[in-house]
């Protein structure tokens, strides 16, 4: 597992793109395409990798949020075979949290559940 930057981030986003894409419901509630890509090439968003040298298997983009009793690393979108590289990716992530000073750990914190509404007619 590996975080892509820079030229190489760009080198992969068309195919990244392409995946994010079939799943618009995961993402684009609270995202859109260019403030992913964006956020990646300004530094503010971490694009990582998982797979084999031929193929990317899975894909996470993550931030450090920074609260003012904490600073944590969270994972705003992940897509493809996570379960496969799971123990890697935590990991990974961990020593990535742990060298920003973030508190770290894997577990539900919360549940977002949105409806999109009509449109409501208030008098």
């Amino acid at each position: 597992m590996h975080e892509l930057k820079d030229d190489r981030f760009v080198l992969y986003w068309h195919d990244i793109e392409k995946e994010l894409l079939t799943i618009p419901h995961v993402w684009q509630p609270w995202w859109t395409l260019e403030s992913i890509r964006n956020g990646v090439i300004a530094g503010h968003l971490q694009c990582w990798v998982v797979g084999t040298k031929s193929r990317i298997d899975a894909v996470l983009f993550t931030q450090i949020a920074i609260y003012p009793g904490a600073k944590m690393l969270q994972i705003i979108v992940a897509f493809g075979k996570l379960l496969d590289y799971i123990d890697l990716c935590d990991a990974v992530l961990t020593r990535y949290a742990e060298t920003w000073g973030c508190k770290m750990g894997f577990k539900r914190n919360s549940i977002v559940m949105a409806k999109k509404l009509d449109q409501l007619r208030v008098n």
